[in-house]
């Protein structure tokens, strides 16, 4: 699990944060106790960190099982004799070996215990290796329902694919799935049909033939990676390869689709070319350079497994002939997998950003003029059902909630709309990347964070649209004071929030007005002339505009 850098660690001296987490209530969600075995940060996980893991998995698709092993580097942070990893209950764990010495363990549901023969000291490095079988979860809507994808392509040779985030990696692999300890880095061997080819995520290492018609695919993921962005693509690619250019360096673009697939996909995929070049020039250079970056064709929508992103739109031109799934995933390699939250209930940083980077990439493009549009389509998906922050330590079902990713994109366009200042603000994004990459980050240190950096109270008002539905509601009205001038009052709106106070830009009488607005009525004397001419900024701001004299 990588530490923060001794220059965050050196930042958080100085800064108080805010740790407090809202608890939020939901109207769907009950936890079970998986999800809090899953979930929760008890003494038998903080006890250790992962650093490496070595995994091998041999697929018998006629039979759809997989069976293998996962070697588990760690370190101590505690005396420990006992660590807590999970694995699915429907996966069968054949054994568990420390050196020579096979060890006891003990399951509770998808979470089994592992009893060490000795008590080992804090700061030791050990390994332990988890030997398991059985046929994984099947995805019953990927992905979003997460699983395992057994298909068959239109020439009815196998496509399997695996899409696991919110269902968790340990759906079909032991290891600790847990958002906040990721390893520094792993390696992957998937054994497959000698017809086939497997993907994964990182570099690939080569191919070894094996017995009985089976072909070895070895990849070396050189990063920290969250478990659920571990990944295969198992199918009958073709593979053709870019070059990207950022500044001095290289990167190599790899592209695996089906052979039907290849002579569209060479003209489609050329677009990620762009889409790196605008994020690079936004967020930072390409955060996973040694691992390259991939689109492998996969049997479903996509996904954004790290360095071997899953496409599945059927190269469909978007907006402005963009492909919705190329971009929104590409955004994920700096907004969720390079800066990565530490718990399923944060989940809104991951998909908020990338949504709103979305629009970013029009706006850099092609202007504001025809980023705006794009954005006011995407507000029309705001349902205001559930808070966009969900609770911690319970392994809450996030990605259930749609308002994380539009919503989420709103809230962050409607601070920069305060900050008012876009060198600023777009110096804070890159800043974010700077000092969160490859690393793990919530809500209080993030806001805390641009708080700092833009230099504007915006927490309150964050986390009010993080932890309530309804959005805020900038409540005015014109009282006649004589034949020429009126009272203009103004107040929020919210709910159970005294504290909420953001100012608003408004345009009145031709020209901008800053107003001081919080929850308390204030005020101001215009003209009966002025009065009639106010233009309120709905395209700035998150906001309900209601006038209350009428």
């Amino acid at each position: 699990m990588h530490k923060l850098s001794v220059i965050l660690c050196f930042l958080l001296f100085f800064i108080s944060i805010d740790v407090v987490y809202p608890q939020i209530k939901s109207p769907t969600f009950i936890p079970s106790k998986n999800d809090t075995l899953r979930g929760g940060s008890f003494q038998e996980r903080t006890c250790y960190d992962v650093f490496y893991y070595d995994l091998k998995v041999k697929f018998d698709l006629k039979n759809k099982m997989l069976s293998g092993s996962n070697t588990i580097f760690f370190r101590t942070t505690l005396a420990t004799n006992c660590i807590q990893l999970d694995l699915f209950a429907n996966m069968v764990i054949d054994s568990i070996v420390y050196g020579a010495v096979r060890l006891n363990t003990s399951r509770v549901l998808g979470t089994f215990y592992v009893y060490l023969p000795k008590l080992l000291e804090a700061n030791r490095t050990e390994t332990i290796t988890v030997y398991y079988h059985d046929s994984p979860t099947v995805a019953a809507k990927p992905p979003w329902d997460g699983g395992i994808i057994w298909q068959k392509d239109p020439n009815h040779k196998p496509w399997v694919g695996m899409a696991c985030e919110g269902l968790g990696a340990s759906s079909w692999w032991p290891c600790k799935d847990m958002l906040s300890d990721k390893p520094d880095s792993m390696q992957c061997m998937y054994e497959v049909p000698k017809s086939l080819a497997c993907i994964g995520n990182g570099t690939f290492v080569g191919k070894q033939k094996l017995s009985r018609g089976y072909q070895k695919y070895t990849w070396k993921i050189s990063y920290p990676i969250s478990a659920y962005n571990v990944t295969f693509n198992i199918g009958n690619y073709r593979q053709f390869q870019y070059q990207h250019r950022y500044k001095e360096d290289s990167l190599a673009m790899d592209f695996y689709v089906l052979p039907h697939q290849l002579t569209k996909a060479k003209k489609h995929f050329l677009q990620a070319d762009t889409i790196l070049q605008v994020f690079e020039q936004l967020f930072s250079k390409y955060p996973f350079q040694k691992d390259g970056y991939a689109l492998v064709s996969s049997p479903y929508l996509g996904m954004e497994h790290q360095s071997a992103i899953a496409y599945g739109n059927e190269f469909k031109k978007g907006y402005l002939n963009t492909d919705f799934i190329i971009l929104h995933e590409t955004a994920h390699e700096w907004w969720g997998n390079h800066v990565a939250v530490d718990d399923m209930a944060e989940m809104w940083i991951s998909e908020a950003f990338a949504t709103y980077s979305e629009w970013l990439y029009y706006e850099y493009v092609y202007g504001k003029k025809y980023a705006m549009p794009y954005a006011l389509h995407q507000r029309k998906m705001i349902e205001n059902k559930m808070p966009m922050l969900g609770n911690r330590e319970v392994n809450f079902p996030s990605l259930e909630n749609i308002d994380i990713y539009y919503k989420g994109a709103w809230m962050l366009h409607t601070l920069r709309s305060w900050a008012n200042n876009d060198s600023l603000w777009f110096g804070t994004l890159r800043a974010i990347q700077d000092t969160f990459g490859l690393h793990t980050i919530n809500t209080p240190l993030l806001l805390d964070f641009v708080q700092r950096k833009l230099s504007v109270p915006l927490k309150v008002v964050a986390n009010y649209y993080l932890t309530k539905t309804a959005i805020p509601i900038f409540e005015y009205e014109a009282l006649p004071l004589s034949s020429e001038e009126c009272l203009f009052r103004y107040r929020w709106v919210v709910d159970d929030c005294n504290e909420f106070n953001m100012p608003v830009r408004l345009l009145i009488g031709g020209k901008e007005k800053l107003l001081p607005a919080t929850t308390a009525w204030q005020s101001n004397v215009l003209t009966n002339e002025e009065s009639k001419n106010i233009q309120f900024p709905s395209t700035d701001y998150l906001v309900a505009f209601k006038r209350s004299d009428e």
